[in-house]
């Protein structure tokens, strides 16, 4: 079984689905995390749908469902669900969005969720369409 895990996360780098940044982080211990993700975004008013998606696809690709502290050349965040400060526009936008900064405050998961909530009333599943 662990084969076949290095053998899917391998694959999944290859075709760029996954960063080997990220890839560290989706262990199968961590899918619990996922269903935190998932009652949380619930707990804010998220459907069912809503709620899934965030928790099992997106902040599982993002993060492996726990936080992650990024800050590169393309991102700064501490967020799981690939929200991203990188720069004083991108801040501004979260602070008018969430009132938060996402370069720390989203360490938080209800935060982080309320955050990514706000975006999604916005601007729909835009922020997260894969790039890749």
């Amino acid at each position: 079984m662990k084969k076949l895990l290095i053998l899917v996360m391998a694959a999944l780098i290859s075709v760029g689905v996954v960063s080997p940044l990220h890839a560290s982080a989706l262990a199968p211990a961590n899918r619990a995390a996922c269903t935190t993700i998932y009652n949380e975004f619930r707990r804010q008013g998220a459907s069912p749908a809503v709620a899934q998606r965030f928790a099992y696809t997106i902040a599982w690709r993002e993060s492996g469902c726990v936080p992650q502290y990024v800050h590169n050349r393309t991102d700064w965040s501490y967020s799981r669900l690939g929200l991203n400060g990188l720069t004083a526009a991108l801040r501004a936008g979260w602070m008018r969005l969430c009132h938060a900064d996402v370069r720390s405050a989203t360490r938080s998961l209800p935060t982080d969720v309320r955050c990514a909530m706000a975006a999604y009333r916005v601007m729909g599943w835009g922020p997260w369409r894969a790039t890749r």
